[in-house]
């Protein structure tokens, strides 16, 4: 585990639990052996870890079969929705191949991006340890550049670039004023995101 990088674009996994509050502790275990062999038949190569005392994980990565990225990574969503229903799960987390981030992805399919941290401890975050590596995921911000005047919205929250290349937030009060006097030489230089 010491040697795979969680954010690799050429890596693919899932990251899983059976564990249930509601299930007593031999029933968990039984749903975590359950969840064990469901992964291995699926071809996973497994690394199990813990978030806590009680509640166990699995990382099972695999790599695409003859170079088909696309149908990899189908099998992987479908893995995902099919592990979330039989183990009666609310989310897992899933990296894509050719992807370089990590997806909190949802029972009803919506996926979120997450990303890779040194381990945190905040509960925020999902906090993770396999073989002593401590690890952690954290939201991911998503941004868009912004093309045009239509893209901004009074009192909205834009982000812009200054020379040194750092994104600074800045709000807009009066569009129509701003725009002349910034965004318009700004959205020139592609300068200016929102966040999604």
């Amino acid at each position: 585990m010491k040697n795979i990088r969680l954010d690799e674009k050429n890596l693919s996994y899932i990251i899983i639990s059976a564990y249930n509050s509601k299930l007593s502790e031999l029933d968990n275990k039984i749903q975590q052996s359950r969840l064990e062999d469901e992964l291995y038949h699926r071809d996973y190569t497994l690394f199990k870890g813990n978030q806590s005392k009680v509640n166990n994980f699995f990382l099972g990565y695999k790599q695409p079969k003859d170079n088909n990225i696309v149908e990899h990574n189908t099998d992987m969503k479908y893995d995902a929705i099919e592990l979330l229903d039989v183990f009666k799960q609310e989310k897992c987390i899933i990296k894509y191949w050719n992807e370089s981030y990590a997806k909190e992805f949802l029972y009803d399919g919506i996926e979120k991006p997450l990303c890779v941290i040194p381990y945190t401890g905040e509960e925020t975050d999902y906090n993770m340890i396999i073989e002593d590596v401590g690890f952690s995921f954290s939201p991911k911000k998503m941004y868009k550049l912004v093309e045009s005047k239509s893209d901004l919205l009074k009192y909205s929250i834009v982000e812009i670039q200054n020379n040194q290349g750092e994104w600074i937030e800045k709000k807009i009060i009066d569009l129509d004023v701003e725009y002349e006097r910034l965004y318009k030489v700004m959205l020139k230089y592609k300068k200016v995101r929102v966040a999604l």
